[in-house]
């Protein structure tokens, strides 16, 4: 189980990617990092026992940076 520290630092990192993809050309132009963030979702996913369905995966999708209450 990762610490909750540890999980809001990796649902920020993540968020921060994604927004980084979908400035820069989305996944088309942004391969490595979209599989860098499919590897990440899954493993917060697994964290809380999720499957990676697409309904599970979307959850983890953003339109700007989670704020620390947010994160809580």
């Amino acid at each position: 189980m990762l610490p909750p520290h540890i999980l809001k630092k990796e649902l920020l990192e993540l968020a921060k990617l994604q927004l980084y993809i979908d400035s820069h050309g989305g996944v088309e132009k942004n391969g490595s990092l979209f599989e860098d963030h499919q590897e990440r979702s899954l493993k917060i996913l697994k964290h809380f026992g999720l499957p990676s369905a697409n309904e599970y995966v979307d959850l983890l999708f953003v339109d700007r940076l989670p704020t620390d209450t947010d994160l809580e």
